[in-house]
């Protein structure tokens, strides 16, 4: 479940109580629905729960995961993310990327990713 964009500027510069990363799960609402068919025509409702950062053990595992994103970042550079990091948070590459004329190799130079990434969370 995809949760937010990766700024990589912010997650550098900002501890994890002040990222984006965290006000979005502060005011998160999980809705899970019961799959009826791939036409996806209508969803039935089976929970709505708000994701719950008041439980310790769920924010320390979030912000180690943002922590070593942040790392990551600041020391490896963005390209060397994976969506294999992190256990209930992690960094997975969304959509086709950019579409230019320029080199990758150009493009990294600059500071820009070739594909954008998202926390997704990592359910059971």
């Amino acid at each position: 479940m995809a949760i937010t964009m990766i700024d990589q500027v912010e997650v550098a510069s900002k501890e994890f109580e002040q990222s984006h990363l965290f006000n979005k799960l502060q005011k998160m609402v999980v809705v899970a629905r019961v799959f009826q068919s791939q036409s996806d025509n209508y969803s039935l409702v089976h929970s709505v729960a708000s994701f719950d950062l008041d439980n310790p053990e769920i924010y320390e595992q979030v912000k180690a995961d943002y922590d070593l994103v942040r790392e990551t970042i600041r020391t490896q550079g963005f390209s060397n993310l994976s969506g294999k990091m992190g256990k209930l948070v992690q960094p997975r590459t969304k959509g086709q990327g950019l579409v230019v004329q320029k080199t990758p190799e150009t493009l990294m130079d600059k500071g820009f990713s070739i594909r954008h990434r998202s926390w997704d969370f990592l359910g059971n």
